[in-house]
């Protein structure tokens, strides 16, 4: 278990915070969010800067508790393919999720959820795979994601 320190580079970013790239659906009181996303990681094993994009995928619910108080949960997967900078080809997958009695942050037209997510990243060819876990802010407006971005990044592994 490897912890990151100011001294690691470690860019990360998911989901577009642009509305105009995202489509949602519902269906029984939860949305679907999709976004054209990216997620860019230093391997902790070989130092090679991976950056891959894809579909990110959001599902947000708001329940309503016996008690007349609401209960939210936030559920995302987000499945990329990239080129790191010695040429090797990854596949990440990062899953996301959580479930909160009040949003994190509430500014009125729009609120925020911190969520934990794990990402792996799996080589094509001969360099190490690796895994990252920290935590993931969503923004939520008009019931619905629409964007979130990595806030910490606390424990990648090498595989």
């Amino acid at each position: 278990m490897k912890k990151f320190g100011s001294s690691v580079f470690a860019l990360a970013f998911f989901f577009a915070l642009s509305l105009a790239g995202a489509s949602a659906a519902r269906a029984d009181g939860a949305t679907r969010t999709l976004i054209a996303s990216g997620i860019g990681l230093a391997n902790p094993c070989s130092g090679e800067i991976v950056i891959v994009e894809g579909p990110g995928q959001t599902i947000y619910q708001e329940n309503p508790t016996e008690d007349g108080a609401t209960h939210y949960q936030i559920n995302g997967v987000f499945r990329g393919t990239g080129t790191g900078s010695f040429g090797n080809v990854y596949h990440v997958t990062l899953r996301q999720g959580g479930q909160f009695d009040a949003p994190t942050q509430d500014f009125g037209s729009y609120q925020t959820f911190l969520t934990s997510y794990k990402a792996d990243f799996v080589s094509d060819g001969v360099a190490p795979n690796f895994s990252a876990e920290g935590t993931l802010k969503v923004f939520v407006a008009g019931g619905q994601s629409v964007g979130g971005i990595i806030t910490s990044l606390t424990v990648s592994r090498c595989q």
